[in-house]
C-alpha cells in the first residue's frame, strides 16, 4: 500500500511548497486547507503521516489530532508550529503524535521526519499484522453491525440484543452469523478476544459515513 502524505496548513504557499517536496519523494499527497477539510477525506485504513499546522482557522492542529487519537491510537502526526512551548509538545506527544516540528525548518528537515513517521507506523502495522486484518474488518462492518459487535461482546444474548435494538431475535442472530464470517472469526470467544486486542493496540477507528460525523461533532464540541 503506497504511503499516504495529508498536509494540513492553511497557508497555500507553504501547503504547496510542501506537497511538492514530498511528490518528488514519491509520495501520495493529499492537502486541506484547515482541519475541517481534513476529516472530512481522512481515511484511518491508509498507512503514512499527517502534517498538521497547529494555528488554522477553526479546530486547532493539536485538537485535532487528540480528537483524531480517541478514535486511532497510533497516529503518525507530526504538529508544524510557530509557536512551540514545552506544555503544547507534551500534551500532543500524549495524545499519540509522533514529533512536534518547530517553525522555521528545512524542507530537507522536514523530509527526513516524515520517512521516519511513514517507517514507524508501516514496522508497527506489519509488526502486528493480523491485528491490523481484524481492526480492518471492524471498519467493514456497517452500522447496525457495530451495535450488534458492541452488544455481543458485552455478552448479551440474542433476546435482549432484539429487545434493545428494536429488532427481532431471528434478525440478531443472521447478523451475528454474518459478523463473525465477516470478521472471520472461529467463534464468538474468538470474535471476543480478537476484536478487544485489535481496538486495544489501534483504536476504534472510524471511517464510515456516520462514524466521520462523529468525528466532526466531537472535535468541534
Amino acid at each position: 500500500m503506497q504511503p499516504v502524505i495529508h498536509v494540513v496548513d492553511d497557508d497555500l504557499d507553504f501547503r504547496e511548497e510542501v506537497v511538492e517536496a514530498l511528490k518528488g519523494e514519491g509520495y501520495l499527497v493529499i492537502q486541506s486547507g484547515t482541519a475541517e477539510q481534513f476529516l472530512d477525506i481522512f481515511d484511518p485504513q491508509q498507512q503514512g503521516c499527517i502534517l498538521m499546522d497547529e494555528r488554522m482557522p477553526g479546530f486547532t492542529g493539536s485538537d485535532t489530532l487528540a480528537k483524531i487519537a480517541s478514535w486511532l491510537r497510533i497516529v503518525p502526526a507530526l504538529l508544524l508550529t510557530g509557536y512551540a512551548d514545552v506544555s503544547l509538545a507534551v500534551a500532543v506527544m500524549r495524545s499519540g503524535a509522533f514529533d512536534v516540528m518547530e517553525k522555521p525548518f528545512s524542507l530537507n528537515q522536514l523530509i527526513v521526519r516524515v520517512k521516519d513517521a511513514v517507517s514507524w507506523n508501516n514496522e508497527i502495522w506489519h509488526k502486528y499484522a493480523n491485528d491490523v486484518r481484524v481492526w480492518s474488518d471492524i471498519q467493514s462492518l456497517t452500522p447496525r453491525e457495530h451495535e450488534i459487535l458492541d452488544l455481543i461482546i458485552e455478552g448479551q444474548s440474542s433476546k435482549v440484543i432484539a429487545g434493545r435494538l428494536k429488532i427481532s431475535a431471528r434478525t440478531v442472530d443472521n447478523h451475528r452469523v454474518h459478523i463473525i464470517s465477516k470478521m472471520r472469526a472461529k467463534s464468538l470467544s474468538d470474535l471476543g478476544r480478537a476484536v478487544a486486542r485489535a481496538t486495544a493496540l489501534f483504536g476504534e477507528g472510524g471511517i464510515s459515513p456516520t462514524m466521520g460525523k462523529t468525528w466532526k461533532s466531537e472535535a468541534a464540541s
